[in-house]
């Protein structure tokens, strides 16, 4: 048996608004607390690195990022702690400095640019640190910068003796008799993970990836580019084979081959009028005649998507005698 209940009589338990308020208050609270604890527990710099560098060199670290397989050379492993530009010796890790100089200059002539102008000093300094901890060996081992010492003066004959230890430790090999990375064995070379790697042209030094002073080039020869083909010949002076100004010498005569300046792109190629044309390619008349650099890309194309041509650029002379035009290549 049942009875109705009047309205009027049943009780309805309330809450206090202001207790369901505070509830809810905490738990955002604890929800804001819980994330900013998450943000302080993740390593120095992964931010910075998820955003701008996993997507070529990998959320590991593998060198092994979306855009990897589309790059040559291919960016760096930060696993295996092999890098080629260092101030330490062959096979040693390199300071944070040497990291710090990459991340700040990049890498002429490959996919890596130049982070100084995006990323400010702090934002680099973590990135660093967040890329030493893919390779346990930075957190045990000492990195030792290599004492380079001080550059002989340069003179012809000091370029002279460059070229001729060029010769003795057959740097033409893989760079070419005029340095231009056309040596016979160019085309075969390949990096410790077997990919296809090309030997610098001497003659382009606003590309060189660490630097293209004479200090920095003597650098490059003492410590080697590990993961390369290119050597540290820092054994060749303990074995007296050369000696220290030697290369030093060489250091200079790489740098010879090279304008002192980044070479000006123009649109417009200037040919200075002549009495004479110059009837072959080493007349004395092209003297006169200034030299511009004129870009190319893209013409050779070495497997899908590697774009890496060993001809990337030509200088081109011009003269004319109001009537007829040379152009010298």
């Amino acid at each position: 048996m049942s009875a109705l209940v009047p309205s009027s009589k049943i009780q309805v338990p309330r809450v206090a608004p202001r207790a369901g308020v505070l509830a809810l208050s905490l738990i955002v609270l604890e929800l804001g607390t819980w994330n900013l604890d998450l943000a302080a527990q993740a390593p120095r710099g992964k931010a910075t690195y998820d955003k701008w560098c996993a997507g070529c060199h990998g959320d590991t670290g593998a060198g092994d990022g979306p855009a990897a397989a589309y790059m040559l050379p291919r960016p760096r492993d930060f696993t295996r702690g092999v890098y080629k530009i260092r101030s330490t010796a062959s096979g040693e890790i390199p300071t944070d400095a040497d990291l710090r100089h990459v991340i700040d200059k990049g890498m002429p002539a490959t996919a890596m640019p130049d982070w100084e102008a995006l990323l400010d000093g702090r934002e680099r300094d973590d990135v660093v640190a967040y890329i030493k901890s893919f390779y346990d060996q930075f957190g045990s081992s000492r990195a030792n910068v290599v004492q380079l010492g001080d550059e002989p003066g340069s003179s012809d004959a000091a370029i002279a003796d460059g070229r001729a230890t060029y010769q003795k430790l057959e740097c033409f090999k893989c760079h070419g008799q005029a340095g231009r990375g056309d040596g016979n064995s160019a085309p075969t070379l390949k990096d410790d993970w077997d990919f296809p790697i090309r030997a610098a042209d001497l003659s382009e030094a606003w590309k060189f990836r660490g630097g293209n002073t004479v200090e920095q080039i003597y650098a490059r020869m003492k410590t080697g580019l590990d993961g390369t083909p290119m050597p540290s010949f820092q054994e060749a002076i303990e074995n007296k084979i050369i000696t220290d100004e030697n290369l030093w010498h060489v250091a200079q005569y790489v740098r010879s081959l090279s304008p002192e300046e980044p070479p000006e792109v123009r649109e417009v190629l200037r040919a200075p009028r002549a009495q004479t044309l110059p009837g072959t390619v080493d007349d004395s008349a092209w003297a006169s005649a200034p030299r511009q650099w004129v870009p190319v890309v893209g013409q050779i194309i070495v497997k899908p998507r590697w774009f890496a041509p060993t001809v990337d650029g030509v200088w081109v002379q011009a003269l004319h005698d109001g009537q007829r035009l040379a152009v010298r290549l």
